[in-house]
């Protein structure tokens, strides 16, 4: 079996700008929501490269901040890539914008993330309010994915998108990396 180093090796020639990082981790959080979603992915984030190093910027509980990808990818367990196939100056556009919101000190928004688990598990309705300060890894690069044409028209429906939803309602514009 392909060790996650050997499988971030081989497919890391491929990797650019704006790609869209998915990862599961053996750690009761990512449990819980793979569980919740009957999902095989967590998290989310966005790539990037500067000076030769890929990084991943990313909503986790620390709030919105890039990160070195091999730290990511040697906490993981499972992780995939979903490419863009659009013209790099609009996966540029969005990147711009994507650090700009970041720069705001963004929170994660455990309050949000928390019903959503509930309504998708329990089948339940509890009422999402988008919080502008507050976001969840998936609804973070929620506006990447659809500028870039990286999901479905349906994908737009969804109130908080989680990151299997990224692989459901993928679009025909993307590569997956796997």
């Amino acid at each position: 079996m392909e060790s996650i180093q050997d499988k971030y090796q081989r497919i890391r020639p491929e990797i650019t700008d704006g790609c869209m990082f998915l990862m599961s981790r053996n750690r009761p959080v990512s449990k819980i929501i793979r569980w919740s979603d009957n999902a095989d992915f967590s998290h989310i984030g966005l790539i990037f490269e500067k000076v030769g190093r890929f990084l991943i910027i990313d909503s986790n509980s620390n709030g919105v901040h890039p990160e070195l990808l091999s730290v990511r990818i040697d906490e993981c367990d499972n992780f995939l890539i979903i490419k863009p196939l659009c013209s790099i100056d609009i996966i540029n556009d969005e990147l711009c914008k994507s650090f700009t919101r970041a720069s705001l000190g963004i929170k994660y928004d455990f309050k949000n993330g928390l019903k959503e688990l509930v309504n998708r598990k329990f089948h339940t309705s509890f009422k999402i309010k988008p919080r502008d300060e507050h976001d969840i890894c998936s609804d973070w690069v929620r506006e990447q994915a659809i500028v870039q044409n990286m999901v479905t028209e349906d994908f737009k429906n969804i109130t908080l998108p989680f990151p299997q939803d990224y692989l459901r309602y993928v679009g025909t514009n993307v590569k997956i990396l796997n």
